[in-house]
């Protein structure tokens, strides 16, 4: 299964202001408005692509191993990112916020079902874009 979530991927961690909580003096990590706009259209591009995905197969029978959201099965994952810049990005860092969008989703049931993730990164000025690749390699007992 082949996803798209167009526009340049924020970096969890350098989105995560510290807070104070007024009533206790703690701090705490928040997250800012970039983040917050970035997961929610993160989690409508993966909606629409598991739309687009499935808009292929007129008949029922047809369907392919994804047919039941969110997936539990020990998947594959490999993330292509097209990045707007050159700047110096870990590939680590950018895997997690489209990650945790797969769950925020419904796409997948948690982090815990990746058994093997394949990332690389690329410069694309004029269409910066994540593309992920889900693939099931086995089931929970593997």
């Amino acid at each position: 299964m082949k996803l798209t979530i167009t526009g340049d991927t924020i970096i969890k961690k350098n989105h995560r202001p510290i807070y104070i909580n007024r009533t206790t003096g703690k701090r705490f990590l928040g997250k800012s408005k970039r983040l917050s706009d970035y997961e929610d259209w993160a989690v409508v591009s993966l909606k629409e692509g598991i739309v687009d995905y499935f808009e292929g197969y007129s008949n029922l029978n047809e369907l392919p191993k994804f047919k039941l959201f969110p997936i539990k099965e020990l998947i594959q994952i490999t993330y292509k990112f097209y990045c707007k810049t050159k700047r110096k990005v870990d590939l680590s860092n950018l895997i997690e916020a489209p990650q945790d969008c797969l769950v925020k989703a419904d796409i997948i049931s948690d982090d815990s079902i990746i058994k093997r993730i394949i990332a690389e990164k690329f410069y694309d000025k004029k269409n910066p874009r994540c593309v992920l690749f889900i693939e099931l390699i086995g089931d929970k007992n593997d």
